[in-house]
């Protein structure tokens, strides 16, 4: 048997700590995971589109893998959602209106590392402005960060950054 407790996803009794989602699954529905305290490790597979509004809002997480596959998420679905290291493999879209309101996908993370993973090529406008965070890594098949992909990060202390960068837009830091 499947329920909740104690800011917990209990299976069989005992307290989930690792989320994998099946490849069945293409979407997150709002508020699915909110406030579960006690996952160590999510992972949203490739074939994952969808993420709803709040769904690992106020979570505590030591890692989160977001798939290639996501297009599409609801706002705050991250709110006050802390994480150590997150790698993020879907394409980052531009927000050209800014980023400081809650639209912004991945609003109110706060996390040690992000890595930007292998299936990224380009960082699009604000794409990551305004988030909480201290270490960046970027991947070899990075080519270009737009204007303003980490505006505002001030907490962003070392960045490891691709040889393989051809455009760094103005700002981009």
């Amino acid at each position: 048997p499947l329920h909740t407790g104690n800011n917990s996803l209990i299976i069989n009794g005992e307290a989930l700590t690792t989320l994998i989602i099946p490849t069945e699954v293409q979407s997150i529905n709002n508020y699915t995971f909110y406030n579960y305290q006690l996952l160590e490790s999510i992972t949203l597979h490739d074939d994952v589109y969808g993420i709803g509004q709040g769904s690992f809002g106020n979570c505590n997480v030591a890692t989160l893998y977001l798939g290639n596959g996501i297009r599409a998420v609801g706002n705050k679905a991250f709110d006050r959602c802390r994480v150590e290291n997150v790698t993020i493999n879907f394409d980052l879209p531009s927000f050209e209106n800014g980023a400081n309101k809650s639209n912004h996908w991945l609003y109110g993370l706060d996390a040690e590392t992000i890595t930007i993973g292998e299936s990224v090529d380009r960082i699009g406008v604000y794409a990551l402005a305004t988030l909480n965070f201290s270490r960046l890594v970027i991947n070899d098949n990075v080519t270009h960060i737009d204007r303003g992909a980490f505006a505002n990060c001030v907490n962003l202390k070392d960045i490891t950054l691709s040889d393989n960068i051809t455009t760094l837009s103005e700002h981009a830091f």
